[in-house]
């Protein structure tokens, strides 16, 4: 399914039929990342309630390095393995199909998720800022999440090289999102102080 959906239509001949099968998958893509952070944020507002001030920061502070270890491959957290089925085409139809893809993939936790990073930006979004910025945060992620799955589908481009790795790439990938998220670790402790 991920090289009908990065192919933009395996094959569709007119810019018209491109153009909605992109425009659906990106749609699905800012539903999801909204949902999934209105989730979270739904799930974290004991938090939000209870906790305030350094309170607040020093959770997320602590959360952000368990995600870092968690790439560093001091721990582990299952995920799954498999997007979404390839007889999504035929049994939805290729618009439909385009945009529940990119509802799963927008939403960054219901497919496959290769690095930690995606779940510390839903805590962020979730725990510090307002319902409002979480949202568009949200929604910002989707499609970028689903962006690059379409930018993925140009081999020319050379980015599949980079999305699809394996080996000594990946670790090397694990180890740049663990860098971000324990520089945002230290930005939310800092935070408090300044």
């Amino acid at each position: 399914m991920i090289l009908g959906i990065t192919a933009l239509g395996e094959g569709r001949k007119t810019l018209a039929s491109r153009l909605l099968l992109w425009v659906a998958h990106m749609s699905g893509g800012a539903l999801g990342g909204m949902v999934s952070v209105g989730l979270v944020m739904l799930l974290a507002s004991p938090f939000r309630l209870v906790l305030e001030g350094e309170s607040m920061s020093l959770l997320v502070t602590l959360l952000l390095l368990v995600l870092a270890l968690i790439d560093l491959g001091g721990m582990r957290v299952r995920s799954r393995r498999r997007q979404v089925p390839a007889t999504w085409t035929a049994t939805y139809g290729w618009p439909s199909a385009f945009f529940r893809y990119g509802v799963l993939l927008g939403s960054g936790i219901a497919t496959y998720v290769p690095v930690a990073l995606t779940y510390a930006v839903l805590a962020i979004a979730a725990l510090l800022v307002s319902p409002e910025m979480a949202l568009v945060s949200g929604m910002i992620f989707g499609v970028a999440r689903t962006g690059m799955a379409i930018v993925g589908g140009f081999p020319s481009w050379g980015v599949a090289r980079v999305l699809y790795v394996g080996g000594a790439t990946r670790q090397w990938v694990k180890t740049l999102s663990a860098t971000v998220i324990a520089t945002g670790a230290l930005a939310v402790s800092f935070s408090q102080y300044s």
